[in-house]
C-alpha cells in the first residue's frame, strides 16, 4: 500500500457511530475528502485502488473493509503476505 492508500483506508476505518454504519456512503467520504483534503476522482481513485488490491471488498451489494483489517478490542495481531507479481 502506499502511503496515501494507508492515510485514505486509515480514515474510513476511524469513523464512528452511525456513519460507520455505511462506512463507504457519500456522508462518509466527505468527511474522508475534507479530512485528507481530496477531490471527489482522488478519492475514487485511492478507492479503486484500495479495491484492486482486496483491501475494500464487496460483501451482500455493501462495501466494506477487509475485516481482517479491523482490529479487535483486546489484542491485535497481522500477518501478512507479499508476493511480488512478476513471480505468480
Amino acid at each position: 500500500m502506499t502511503p496515501m492508500e494507508i492515510k485514505v483506508i486509515a480514515a474510513f476505518m476511524a469513523l464512528e457511530g452511525d456513519i460507520a454504519t455505511y462506512r463507504f456512503g457519500s456522508s462518509a467520504k466527505k468527511i474522508v475528502m475534507n479530512e485528507l483534503k481530496l477531490s471527489p476522482a482522488s478519492l475514487s481513485n485511492f478507492l479503486k485502488q484500495l479495491k484492486d488490491k482486496k483491501f475494500i471488498v464487496e460483501q451482500e451489494d455493501k462495501t466494506s473493509i477487509w475485516p481482517i483489517l479491523i482490529p479487535e478490542d483486546r489484542e491485535q495481531m497481522y500477518m501478512f503476505k507479499l508476493i511480488r507479481e512478476d513471480e505468480k
